[in-house]
């Protein structure tokens, strides 16, 4: 079984925009009906906090095109405005698609790792980041 210096740099790529629903959701789009199935998604929720009553959401999509990891920032929320329009759009997607998803609910410290991942890192040769796809 090979191991983890066998097999060369985590490829994580990076479509959409953190914060805005628009782009979040042409990203879902473009990875849901490409002709190069996923493995399977992961919705993200970030835990809440003390008396709030929505959250951020993102998605990471497993084993998308040649990229081990995909992440389609927090464009999502369980809001009432465009957020949660998003967030139901593609889950219905997800679903007309018969994608296996995932739900994982992580500290915000932890999500906010996980949306920011390609800022942190990006040109890293150890993590093998790539901007693939960025929003204009």
């Amino acid at each position: 079984m090979p191991t983890k210096e066998d097999r060369g740099p985590l490829l994580i790529q990076y479509l959409g925009k953190r914060g805005a629903t628009y782009p979040c959701v042409r990203a879902m789009v473009t990875i849901l009906t490409s002709p190069y199935s996923c493995r399977e998604m992961t919705v993200v929720f970030r835990e809440l906090a003390h008396r709030e009553e929505d959250t951020d959401v993102c998605f990471v999509v497993w084993d998308w095109l040649s990229c081990e990891i995909t992440i389609v920032p927090d464009g999502f929320g369980t809001h009432s405005g465009t957020g949660g329009w998003g967030l139901g759009v593609v889950l219905a997607l997800i679903q007309f698609y018969q994608i296996p998803l995932k739900e994982k609910w992580v500290e915000a410290d932890q999500f906010d790792a996980i949306t920011k991942v390609v800022y942190r890192y990006a040109g890293s040769k150890k993590v093998g980041t790539r901007d693939v796809g960025k929003s204009p």
